[in-house]
């Protein structure tokens, strides 16, 4: 026991020794600043290029002085690495395909219509939200909560939060709110844009906020 606790013990030493980890955190720290200078700065393509060149050379160099010590335990923060971004793609994959589920689903508005005028619904007074992805149309949950839940609220509203890559929104610009447009259905729809720098308050919810305005 005490030889392979000695042993990892070892491994994780060569392991900061190597310097493999943190000189990729420098240049994956490079590349994010490049898309920053191109979709935020909005920097003049030659600052860029210039940038990339230089710095790249740079850490280029740092990046072949410390390759060598791959077999001393440099392999592990790879392998790590590998592993997380295993994990990411697939949460990235299983989103893409739930928004294209939504996408191609969606509740048409005679669809919508038929479900809201459907006397054997029981309405009740009061606000119900629904979250979606969806900017336009009706999400298939809401089908799904009717099938399963015969009672819907005299007022519906299908909210979607979207960030989008700009440091601020307005207040008074930030929540898009709109009726969609049926007799006697009252069926909103509110888009709550953020920007990178936007803060979302926990002290005061969403809800609140969205009833107040």
């Amino acid at each position: 026991m005490k030889f392979l606790l000695l042993r990892i013990w070892k491994l994780i030493i060569k392991l900061f020794h190597t310097g493999i980890a943190v000189v990729f955190v420098m240049s994956i720290t490079s590349c994010l600043l490049v898309l920053i200078m191109i979709m935020v700065w909005k920097s003049n393509l030659l600052y860029i290029i210039g940038y990339v060149v230089v710095n790249g050379f740079v850490e280029l160099i740092y990046l072949s002085s410390v390759l060598y010590k791959f077999k001393e335990g440099g392999y592990l923060p790879l392998a790590l690495a590998t592993i997380l971004m295993a994990i990411m793609l697939l949460w990235n994959y299983v989103y893409k395909r739930k928004y294209y589920y939504e996408l191609n689903n969606k509740i048409s508005p005679e669809r919508l219509k038929e479900i809201a005028t459907n006397e054997k619904l029981c309405r009740i007074p009061g606000l119900a939200m629904f979250y979606s992805e969806l900017v336009q149309g009706i999400p298939p949950i809401f089908e799904h909560y009717v099938k399963n839940v015969p009672a819907m609220h005299s007022v519906l509203i299908f909210v979607s939060k979207k960030s989008l890559p700009i440091s601020s929104i307005p207040i008074e610009e930030r929540i898009l709110f709109r009726r969609i447009d049926h007799e006697g259905v009252n069926v909103y729809r509110c888009v709550a844009r953020y920007g990178y720098r936007d803060a979302r308050s926990e002290e005061e919810p969403f809800e609140k906020i969205l009833i107040e305005r």
